[in-house]
């Protein structure tokens, strides 16, 4: 109690209850009870203010979590992948075969559009006039 003490001395904002709060990293219950110890008059409003901050604390806690662990359900759901194209799948064009240890290799998606863009495909032509024996 004697730091709260001397926090208090020195303290000029507001907002005691959500300063202190993050202060001494304690729960709007706590900082209300602690400050009320050391004299501090506190109005019923501010204390339900404090109280109903540390509701909406926890929501948009629970909240972000609940997005973040459906992200990470959609991240590890599978990608569909076409049945009807045994050479195909989310990460390659064109599957010209299988390595040992049953990796695929071939043409990815990023190489077949870099394929089918003229300008990049004329980038990589020799020029006209270099005859290839």
């Amino acid at each position: 109690m004697p730091l709260g003490k001397s926090w208090l001395e020195r303290y000029q904002g507001k907002k005691p209850i959500r300063d202190y709060r993050k202060y001494f990293d304690v729960p709007s219950d706590c900082a209300v009870q602690e400050l009320q110890m050391l004299g501090l008059a506190l109005t019923k409003e501010e204390i339900a203010k404090g109280r109903n901050g540390e509701k909406a604390r926890a929501r948009n806690r629970k909240a972000k979590e609940q997005k973040a662990a459906a992200k990470r359900r959609s991240a590890a759901a599978p990608k569909e992948v076409n049945d009807d194209l045994p050479w195909q799948d989310e990460n390659f064009f064109f599957i010209v075969g299988y390595t040992d240890w049953g990796f695929p290799y071939g043409i990815t998606w990023e190489e077949e559009k870099q394929m089918n863009n003229d300008a990049s495909l004329f980038a990589t032509a020799p020029p006209e006039d270099i005859i290839v024996d």
